[in-house]
């Protein structure tokens, strides 16, 4: 609930000063001024006792003058200041990478203002902020992903390959393919197909980091790309990953399910289509040899 407005704070701390100024000064100038007609002061004594007046009230006035300012700096300190601190802090807060609504609400503003209400309303945007941003980045990254497999799809290759891959001095591509799926699907269902797709993409996720991309970019096509390493490491590393990961579907079938894969690697002034190219070549004399 909203108390006494700012406004209306400061026009009462200024008619209070006023009132007690005008007060004071009536209450010293009848003192005074009997105290004159009492002593009846002598033509010659009157100048200086005019003089003497008006020192004694300019030097009363003056102190309390100072005490009225000095009252009104620690009300105005209380009243403006500290609550303006206090929202220098909260954009402090919402400047930094690392701000949440917590550390927001933890500031605890309850001046009775117009300044809590600025307080609360930025809490609020806050909060709304926050949420638009975390559905936006949620929009964002179902966009670039593929649903089945989670891994980066075409939308987010094809962003990488104008703003990404161009500021790298090397890169690997390899193109994998899942052989026999068809074969999955026709004896144990699409389930399974499904099924032996996820296990792939979990293996690949699992490999993926900053320099190292996995995608899923139609169907049974997938893509690993390396920007971290040489050609002799690419090769290793994906080597290793697909003995790893071994024969895909049970033992005791009568056909194969794995992984073929084949990568070709650029340096300096390269093109991804065509890197992408030899390595589809090699995927399939990969894939025809086996």
């Amino acid at each position: 609930m909203r108390g006494t407005s700012l406004s209306r704070r400061v026009l009462i701390l200024t008619v209070c000063i006023l009132l007690f100024l005008v007060a004071f000064s009536a209450f010293i100038g009848y003192i005074f001024y009997s105290d004159a007609l009492v002593f009846r002061y002598e033509p010659e004594e009157l100048d200086y006792a005019k003089r003497s007046f008006f020192m004694i009230l300019v030097t009363a006035e003056v102190m309390v003058a100072i005490v009225l300012a000095v009252i009104a700096t620690l009300y105005i300190d209380s009243l403006v200041t500290k609550p303006l601190k206090s929202l220098t802090t909260v954009i402090d807060i919402l400047s930094t990478e690392e701000e949440d609504n917590d550390s927001l609400k933890d500031l605890g503003i309850k001046s009775g203002d117009e300044v809590e209400e600025l307080y609360r309303s930025i809490v609020k945007y806050k909060e709304k902020t926050d949420e638009k941003i975390r559905n936006a980045e949620n929009d964002n990254w179902m966009e670039q992903h593929d649903y089945m497999t989670m891994l980066d799809n075409n939308e987010l290759y094809e962003k990488r390959i104008k703003e990404v891959y161009p500021e790298n001095k090397h890169i690997f591509v390899a193109c994998l393919k899942v052989l026999n799926l068809d074969e999955i699907r026709k004896k144990l269902g699409g389930e399974a197909e499904e099924g032996i797709m996820q296990k792939v993409a979990r293996e690949m996720r699992r490999l993926a980091n900053e320099n190292t991309h996995a995608y899923r970019l139609d169907g049974e096509n997938l893509l690993l790309i390396f920007t971290d390493y040489n050609e002799k490491e690419s090769r290793s590393l994906i080597e290793k990953w697909v003995e790893r990961v071994g024969r895909l579907n049970r033992e005791g079938d009568d056909f194969e399910c794995r992984l073929a894969w084949g990568g070709a690697y650029g340096e300096n002034e390269f093109k991804i289509a065509d890197i992408r190219n030899r390595a589809l070549v090699e995927l399939e004399r990969n894939i025809k040899g086996a």
